[in-house]
């Protein structure tokens, strides 16, 4: 039995999509807008694609990213990824962020719980690890609240409040 015959279709899609719902979410954190900006966007994929690089012996996190050096699979699987993550808003006729919000973070305890039965303890960890690398990169990546590049912080108080909730489901 290969590690993916461990799941469920509906278990695979929640493990695979949380890395950019997560990007997405990040960079959303604070606006009106439930998707990222275009840089935010550009860093959450950067930092999915590092994954690879980050954890090389994690079956999970290679199976999500692919051979990075196939560019078309690659853009092929975060086409799908992107995919997954906007039927999921589709499908919960969400509208805001804090309804997605409430959704990816549900969805990242259901996606630890069935992890935890199905793999190795150092796997869960490594994939927790790259959520939380995600979102903090993707908060980090662009200043909130600034004019033409001026004033704003970093990593806002909205972007701060969701990491935490998202630390309390993966730490």
């Amino acid at each position: 039995m290969s590690s993916f015959d461990k799941y469920t279709q509906e278990e695979w899609e929640v493990i695979s999509y949380l890395p950019q719902g997560i990007g997405l979410l990040m960079g959303g954190a604070g606006s009106d807008s439930i998707i990222s900006s275009g840089v935010e966007m550009m860093e959450g994929v950067k930092t999915i694609l590092a994954g690879q690089e980050k954890f090389p012996e994690n079956t999970i996190i290679q199976k999500i990213v692919g051979n990075t050096e196939d560019h078309r699979n690659t853009f092929n699987k975060l086409e799908s990824q992107i995919a997954n993550v906007m039927t999921v808003i589709d499908d919960n006729k969400i509208k805001t962020t804090e309804e997605f919000s409430d959704i990816v973070l549900r969805d990242c305890e259901k996606a630890i719980e069935v992890m935890k039965d199905k793999e190795e303890e150092q796997t869960v960890a490594e994939y927790k690890n790259w959520l939380l690398y995600i979102a903090f990169k993707v908060a980090n990546r662009s200043k909130e609240g600034s004019f033409l590049g001026f004033g704003g912080e970093r990593f806002s108080k909205e972007e701060r409040r969701l990491y935490k909730k998202l630390e309390l489901i993966l730490k």
